[in-house]
């Protein structure tokens, strides 16, 4: 995957949405501005954090101030805030490390981070899945892939913690970088995919109480206007339900920031992401809701449990493949089965366009051997999304075979 500074080296122009609140310093908020660094003194001067220029450039007092809805008094208590934090858990020192690691990968991992194999196998995120068309970063948490339980088995609190202060420097520094590059305060784009999640999941007391200890400490007092938008997806409707019910008491300047859909997300998402950012989210995640996490071009009588679906993901490069080619064939019972393409967005467009080559629908066992054929495009670069669904299914688990064979493009003679 390229670098997220390369990906959005082309986006730099792009208007933003408005609603993300990422416009530089008005005339108003510099002289606000001004008055805050008064304010600061030599907590701004003295101090190894002084040199920083994410912690004391006017990037970053900017996003306090607007965190703190321009209240100056405010600001001034939230930044000694993190000030005092910093020197608290010695992040200065941390830092110089994390220089090291962005400058060699710009879009790190979890696996630039301390104890990063051990959370990689018991809590997979993605902290650099793709960027927004106006250059967001986006991360993608797959809750139902999160076992904290087994992860505190192996870590400690203090390795913990340990992990989540890398991440809160790498970030805090990559957002000020992409900003200044691009003179735009970049944010985050969250995406939370609940598909698998159960009580288990979500429910840890050990795990909570750090995960509140850690935020409400560090993370409130650092990452400041780092949020432009929580996309929660594969809910069902319980959640929405719940989250409608409480969605008064959440503070406005949030509410309007999350978005909860089921799993028809994609359409309301497009705009926000492109297909290669698609690509790695849904192959990201493991097999919560799939019945394996491969990506298979040829099985006999694959097992589909109750429930549950396979999806296949096709790169298409319309430099390399003239064609895509499948057939399937249900051999327990009746498959649900769909086939979509995700076109990377073309001058005027923006994130991707979906594009429906077979609605879904549920094939019949006596119906035998069913075939299809995508005939790509000139310059229709994207993604290829083949699913077969056992959804309709709540107890019967299903066998079915399938083949997809993808063609070359002939040479130009």
């Amino acid at each position: 995957m390229a670098s997220l500074v390369e990906e959005v080296e082309e986006l730099a122009l792009v208007e933003d949405d408005p609603s993300y609140d990422t416009g530089l310093a008005t005339d108003e908020e510099k002289i606000l501005i001004q008055a805050l660094k008064v304010q600061l003194g030599t907590l701004l001067t003295t101090g190894a954090h002084a040199n920083f220029p994410e912690v004391v450039g006017e990037y970053n007092l900017l996003r306090f101030l607007r965190g703190c809805e321009r209240n100056i008094p405010e600001t001034v208590k939230l930044f000694h805030r993190h000030i005092a934090m910093r020197q608290k858990y010695k992040l200065d020192s941390i830092r110089d490390g994390c220089m090291k690691i962005l400058d060699e990968y710009p879009n790190f991992g979890q696996l630039q981070l301390p104890h990063g194999a051990v959370w990689a196998e018991h809590f997979p995120n993605q902290l650099s899945a793709g960027n927004t068309p106006t250059g967001h970063v986006i991360i993608y948490f797959p809750e139902g892939d999160h076992d904290s339980r087994k992860l505190l088995e192996v870590l400690t609190r203090e390795q913990v913690w340990e992990t989540k202060l890398h991440d809160l420097i790498l970030r805090q520094i990559q957002m000020d970088r992409l900003t200044r590059k691009y003179n735009r305060l970049i944010k985050q784009v969250v995406i939370v995919d609940i598909a698998g999640a159960s009580m288990l999941n979500l429910k840890n007391p050990e795990w909570q109480s750090i995960d509140k200890d850690f935020n409400e400490e560090c993370l409130t007092c650092t990452h400041v206007e780092y949020v432009g938008r929580i996309f929660v997806i594969n809910a069902g409707w319980i959640v929405r339900r719940l989250y409608g019910m409480a969605k008064p008491t959440v503070p406005k300047r949030t509410r309007d920031r999350v978005f909860i859909h089921g799993q028809d997300y994609r359409q309301f998402m497009m705009d926000q992401i492109n297909t290669r950012t698609l690509t790695a989210l849904l192959s990201f995640r493991k097999a919560k809701d799939q019945s394996d996490d491969t990506n298979l071009r040829k099985a006999t009588d694959f097992n589909l449990d109750a429930g549950k679906a396979k999806e296949v993901l096709v790169d298409i490069d319309p430099g390399k493949t003239s064609s895509v080619e499948w057939s399937f064939e249900a051999t327990k019972t009746d498959i649900g089965f769909s086939a979509v393409f995700m076109r990377n967005a073309k001058e005027g467009e923006s994130g991707a366009v979906e594009v429906t080559l077979e609605p879904e629908k549920i094939y019949k066992k006596s119906e035998g051997t069913v075939r299809g054929l995508y005939k790509v495009e000139e310059g229709a670069a994207g993604l290829l999304l083949l699913r077969w669904s056992n959804k309709h299914s709540w107890w019967y688990s299903n066998t079915f075979s399938f083949e997809i064979t993808e063609k070359a493009l002939e040479p130009a003679k």
